[in-house]
């Protein structure tokens, strides 16, 4: 449970060359399998367009039927995984990131197809809009690893310069790199408003992203905040010369950071579906 106490003691706490190290390489891991499930998700979904038109949303729609009775299966295999990390098989583990990858790829699919569909109404062109399509749900994943990466970057510098680091000065310079971050997206949604119509809908496209971007960012701050919270009760106890030992706790915490960031797309896709919707019928 936190309290004040609690939050004041992680914060001034401090994590070893090893503890940064693990906490570094799940951050790292984290951001490169969530921008290649991004990749995977955006050209399946114009792939599907591409080979059978409309009639693909009836396909991703059964897959989407799977995919929600897979969530219940996903909350019990993260129940089992979370009890004991380290003793679980291998096949348990692979067949947890299935199950976790299933449960949001038809969700996310069919965002991308729906968005590539309204844009085929304004460009007249199934193949222009596919590639519109493609760049914004890259833009989301895309900023989702750019914030990830973030503490990943201050983290390895600043264990260069000094074997203890503190979690609070981590988490400050983290918090003032997203803000330059958070500015940079608000001044582009103004660049955006002010261009001319000519770029009408690539820029409508563009800052549906960034409003969608700004409207979560403080969740994914608090996701990334969270998870090293969550990392931090545990680093120090891993024994860090049993490689196997290490290994199981990166697959866990990977797994779980990755469940988050997928929630957390579907909520920001479908944000940027309506916005896209309703800019699309004014």
């Amino acid at each position: 449970m936190f309290s004040l106490e609690s939050i004041k003691e992680n914060l001034g706490a401090g994590l070893g060359e090893r503890e940064v190290g693990f906490i570094v390489d799940t951050f790292k891991r984290t951001a490169l399998y969530f921008f290649l499930f991004g990749f995977f998700v955006s050209g399946l979904a114009s792939l599907l367009l591409g080979a059978f038109g409309e009639a693909a949303f009836l396909f991703i729609l059964c897959v989407g039927i799977v995919g929600f009775l897979s969530n219940f299966v996903l909350w019990w295999k993260y129940w089992k995984y979370q009890k004991d990390p380290v003793s679980v098989s291998d096949s348990f583990i692979s067949t947890s990131y299935f199950v976790l990858f299933l449960s949001y790829t038809s969700a996310c699919v069919f965002s991308a197809m729906y968005l590539s569909s309204i844009i085929a109404k304004h460009v007249g062109g199934l193949a222009l809009a596919n590639f519109y399509m493609m760049l914004m749900v890259m833009a989301v994943f895309g900023l989702a690893f750019l914030v990830y990466m973030i503490p990943v970057s201050i983290g390895m510098r600043m264990s260069k310069r000094s074997s203890i680091i503190s979690v609070g000065k981590l988490l400050w310079r983290c918090f003032f790199a997203w803000l330059g971050l958070f500015v940079f997206a608000a001044a582009a949604i103004a660049i955006a408003l002010l261009l001319s119509s000519a770029f009408l809908l690539v820029w409508t496209i563009l800052a549906s992203f960034l409003v969608a971007f700004l409207l979560t960012w403080f969740f994914w701050g608090a996701m990334v905040v969270r998870s090293i919270f969550r990392m931090k009760a545990t680093v120090q106890y891993i024994d860090y010369e049993n490689s196997y030992e290490v290994e199981r706790w990166h697959k866990f915490f990977v797994f779980e950071n990755l469940w988050g960031l997928l929630w957390l797309v579907c909520r920001l896709l479908s944000i940027v579906v309506r916005i896209f919707a309703g800019a699309s019928r004014a």
